[in-house]
């Protein structure tokens, strides 16, 4: 990555955590074509105006990603199983267990 690249990413990252609700309403329409939802705050709606310049500018997940990912959501593939040693961690409550 060239430091050109690097500034010009640099700029748009600030920009886009510098937008306030409508700024972020308008560059979600201005990305995607079409309103986002209602219920969306203005933190979320930025994470992923910062994952797609992120996307665009790097590539997207892999195919095998993809494949893994939509396997697991359609409930086919169980996750990889605990090896030994492992420590499992659940957030409950605000508290990490």
């Amino acid at each position: 990555m060239t430091a050109e690249l690097k500034e010009v990413l640099a700029e748009l990252i600030e920009e886009i955590k510098a937008l306030d609700r409508s700024g972020c309403l308008d560059r979600w329409r201005k990305v995607f074509g079409r309103s986002p939802p209602k219920y969306l705050s203005p933190q979320f709606i930025k994470r992923v105006l910062l994952w797609e310049l992120q996307e665009q500018t790097f590539g997207g997940i892999s195919r095998s990603t993809e494949r893994s990912l939509s396997r697991i959501a359609s409930g086919k593939a169980s996750p990889a199983p605990a090896r030994s040693g492992s420590h499992l961690v659940r957030e409950w409550n605000g508290r990490t267990f």
